[in-house]
This record gives C-alpha cells, sequence and structure tokens, in this order.
C-alpha cells in the first residue's frame, strides 16, 4: 500500500513557479551573450587576444551548455504540468465513485439494485440472468439545471447458455434479461445453448426471456434466440418470450426459433418465442418461426396486454413444414375480452 500523499494543486503551483525559473535564466543568458561570447582583447598583442578568445570560447561552452538546460527544463515542466493533470483526473474519479457508492446503498439496501447505473450482464456460457437496471441517470454528470432528463438504467443482458456436445444432451437455457430502472428498458434474453455438430438427437437450449421495462414509454427487452440443432436427429430451441412493457410502452420482439438440423428427417426446427405482453397500449409483434427444420414446430403463444390494451398479440408462425401456430392473446378493455390472431402454419 502506498503512503504517498498528492495534491494535484500544489503540482500545479510548482509547475508555474518552474516555468518561471527557466524563463529567468533564459532571460540572464540572452543579456550576457554578447559580453561573454566576444570578447574584446585588452591591446594589440598576441598574449591579449589569446586571452580574450579563451574567455569567448568560455562564454560559447556556457550558452550551448544553457541551451540544452533549458530545453531539459521545459521537459521536467511538461511532465510535472502533465503528471499534476493526471492526479487531478484520477482523483475526480475516486470522488465519483465514492459518491455513487453512497447514493447508491441505501437503495442497494432495500430493493438489491443501485438507484444510478445499468444492470450488469450474465456471464456468457452460464446462462445467468442480467442484472437490474438503476433507478437514475448512467451519464455520471449532472446536468445543468432545466437540462433534458435522462433516462434511467437498462437492464443487463441474459448470459448465453452453455452449449451441449453430448449425444442426446440439452443446450443450456438462456439467461433472462434484466429489468429496466426508471424507464430504462428491460434487458435482451441470452441466446440458448447450440448443440454442436456431433451432439446426435441433442436439444438446443431455450431463449432466455426479455426483460420488463419499468417506467413510462419504456420498451421490453427481446427475447433471446433459440440455441441450434447440431447433430441428425437434434431439435432446436425455442425463442424466448419478448419482455413486458411499461405504460405506453412497446413490448420486446419474441426470440427467433433455432435452427433445426436441414440434414435429417427427424430433424425439428425451434417454435418462435411469445410476444411481450403490453401494460397499456399493445405494440407486439408476431413471433419468429424456426428456421431450416425438416418438421415444423409450433409457433409460440402471443402475449397478453392485461389492461387497455386493444388487441392480444398475434401468435407465432410454425416451422418450415407443418407446425401450428401459436395462439393470440388476450387484451382486455373495460369487461370485454379480446383474442388477437392466431399465428401461421408452417
Amino acid at each position: 500500500m502506498s503512503f504517498i500523499l498528492v495534491s494535484p494543486d500544489l503540482l500545479t503551483v510548482a509547475a508555474v513557479d518552474m516555468a518561471g525559473i527557466e524563463s529567468a535564466l533564459t532571460s540572464a543568458s540572452q543579456v550576457a551573450m554578447g559580453a561573454t561570447t566576444a570578447v574584446v582583447s585588452a591591446a594589440g598583442d598576441e598574449v591579449s587576444a589569446a586571452i580574450a578568445a579563451l574567455f569567448s570560447a568560455h562564454g560559447q561552452d556556457y550558452q550551448s551548455l544553457s541551451a540544452r538546460v533549458g530545453v531539459f527544463h521545459q521537459q521536467f515542466v511538461r511532465t510535472l504540468t502533465g503528471g499534476a493533470s493526471a492526479y487531478g483526473a484520477a482523483e475526480t474519479a475516486s470522488v465519483e465513485q465514492l459518491v455513487l457508492g453512497v447514493i447508491n446503498a441505501p437503495t442497494t439496501a432495500l430493493w438489491g439494485r443501485a438507484l444510478i447505473g445499468d444492470g450488469a450482464s450474465g456471464s456468457a456460457g452460464s446462462g445467468a440472468a442480467g442484472g437490474i437496471g438503476g433507478f437514475g441517470s448512467t451519464n455520471g454528470d449532472f446536468g445543468d439545471i432545466g437540462s433534458q432528463a435522462t433516462s434511467g438504467g437498462n437492464g443487463g443482458t441474459g448470459g448465453a447458455g452453455a452449449a451441449v456436445d453430448t449425444p442426446g444432451g440439452v443446450g443450456g437455457t438462456g439467461g433472462t434479461g434484466g429489468d429496466g430502472g426508471g424507464v430504462g428498458n428491460g434487458g435482451t434474453g441470452g441466446r440458448g445453448g447450440d448443440a454442436t455438430l456431433d451432439a446426435t438427437a441433442a436439444v438446443g437450449g431455450n431463449g432466455g426471456g426479455g426483460g420488463a421495462a419499468v417506467g413510462i414509454g419504456a420498451f421490453g427487452g427481446g427475447g433471446g434466440g433459440g440455441g441450434a440443432a447440431g447433430g441428425v436427429g437434434g431439435t432446436a430451441g425455442n425463442g424466448g418470450v419478448g419482455g413486458q412493457a411499461a405504460a405506453l410502452g412497446k413490448s420486446g420482439p419474441p426470440g427467433a426459433g433455432g435452427i433445426g438440423d436441414s440434414g435429417a428427417a427427424t430433424g425439428v426446427g425451434g417454435g418462435g418465442g411469445g410476444g411481450g405482453g403490453a401494460t397499456l397500449v399493445n405494440g407486439v409483434p408476431e413471433s419468429l418461426g424456426g428456421t431450416n427444420g425438416d418438421s415444423g414446430a409450433d409457433g409460440g403463444d402471443g402475449g397478453n396486454g392485461p389492461f387497455l390494451g386493444f388487441f392480444g398479440s398475434n401468435g407465432g408462425s410454425g416451422g418450415d413444414a407443418a407446425g401450428a401456430g401459436g395462439t393470440g392473446g388476450r387484451s382486455f378493455t373495460g369487461s370485454t375480452q379480446t383474442w388477437g390472431g392466431t399465428g401461421q402454419s408452417g
């Protein structure tokens, strides 16, 4: 541990003083140049001329040395000034982290989430869920009075599921995207783990669901894509469900179904993930069907619009062959219940 204490302000003052010293020395050398580099002989004899030449040579050597010292002095002043700036920047960053720690401590203790900052993403290959976004701004600096309000933290991206390389194995499920904070958007779900080419009859992992939005106008996170079917007879994973939208926001798009085994009759494409429900106004796109599967998988069900939604989500389309379309989502307008359209068959 270092016990050195450095004040950036004192370093700046020292650099200014050193620059003043360099300027004074340069001025003194210039004043003495004429009298010391061209000494006039005291008489016309050879001895006087030799003495004058000797002292003139010493004066010229001094001027040469003074010029080199001046260059070194300037470099030293620049280094000292740069050090003061570096220490100042490090001190500012340290203070910012300390202030953020103090501000985030109460909300972290109460709700397990920071007031300011994005959620942490899940680790790749672990299938861990993404962290919840912070409530406040992620900009770090405080805006001027009257400046536009900034958005809250976005939820972290879910970690990708682990791949599978054993016959008959199942790929890991992608992590769920973190919920948005403040008016931040939900995080994207992690992609399902792929089955490798040498894993026969293996199943790709399902994509993780998108994180939910919290604030007004925020978007739900997109669902993660399903894992691919690798070996002969494998089944691709289903896409993740889109994240729930907030008031007046748009729900997250569903994840695409995984790629099926196109080289075998038993390969099955992954079903599309269901669309996320909207809180007030439903704006959910259709789910995507699996691709390249020789037997179409069923499409995912559409998400519900639980409050004042005009229409439920459309069900997902089936896979490449004859998979059934997903069921449409419901919405409620007063006491009336409305169903969305059924997805298309593959």
